[in-house]
């Protein structure tokens, strides 16, 4: 079976010398952020918005990974190109893709110009120690799809959903378990310390990976001068598929616009709630 046209990766190019690229989470593909990158194209930057590996096909294939290392070595090898191409590039990540461009501040050869993540709660979730506990004792490789909701129906149509829903009914959890476990025994506190470049947070409120207090937990640690949080109410780990899917593009819009435009060092720390 080979991926389909929703698996296409989405390049919209401004013959800019800056780049924003975006990193689908779990499950997901490019055509879940093609509106996204439309409106960040606005903005007159290159676009990329790739595929990430073993996704776009089936949840068989998806299963298939042992560890995140294949996310994040591939990650870290494709900012890298873009490093040597652009002036400023900025990256975009939703859960298992911010995951991705995480691993990459830490272990970075040149930094990124910006940096926006989305669904980053989980390491100060109790929820989520349950399940590495559960994962662990019962050696489960994957679980039911937690990743699919309405909003994937509202926000990119029957067909999109029916297709998700029919090829990719699970996700591999184990993996996932693995890869937090070891960011936490390598000590998560400190490798958040290397993160330096202006990054922007964005997280729900509700349901299992996310906690109230992550962003500013998190902020408690990276050491970047320019560190602004949303906070959004109602909404879960994927905190995009919501109600509040355009006002938060609004504010990344604003913050993308931020990193191009601003030369000043000054320092900031501000948390929004959306409600």
């Amino acid at each position: 079976m080979q991926a389909t046209e929703y698996s296409k990766d989405i390049f919209i190019s401004n013959n800019s010398d800056t780049c924003v690229f975006l990193f689908h989470g779990l499950s997901a593909t490019p055509y879940e952020l093609k509106d996204w990158a439309a409106r960040i194209a606005e903005l007159k930057v290159d676009v990329k918005v790739p595929l990430l590996p073993l996704h776009g096909v089936n949840s068989e294939l998806l299963c298939s990974a042992e560890t995140a290392d294949v996310f994040y070595d591939w990650g870290f090898d494709y900012i890298n190109d873009l490093k040597k191409n652009y002036k400023k590039v900025i990256g975009l990540g939703i859960s298992l893709g911010g995951g991705t461009i995480f691993d990459y501040l830490v272990n970075k050869v040149e930094d990124l110009d910006g940096a926006i993540m989305l669904g980053t709660g989980g390491f100060v979730a109790w929820d989520l120690g349950i399940l590495t506990w559960l994962v662990r004792i019962f050696n489960v490789k994957a679980i039911k799809n937690p990743l699919i909701n309405e909003f994937d129906r509202k926000l990119l149509g029957d067909e999109y959903f029916d297709w998700k829903m029919r090829l990719f009914p699970k996700v591999p959890v184990k993996m996932l378990m693995k890869a937090l476990h070891k960011q936490k025994k390598e000590g998560l506190e400190q490798k958040m310390r290397d993160i330096k470049c202006p990054i922007l947070i964005i997280n729900g409120t509700t349901g299992l990976l996310t906690e109230r207090t992550s962003i500013s937990q998190y902020f408690e640690f990276i050491s970047s001068t320019k560190k602004y949080g949303l906070l959004v109410e109602g909404a879960t780990h994927t905190v995009h598929k919501s109600k509040f899917n355009q006002q938060i593009l609004e504010h990344i819009l604003g913050f993308i616009s931020e990193v191009i435009d601003s030369e000043n060092d000054d320092k900031v720390e501000e948390i929004i709630v959306l409600e």
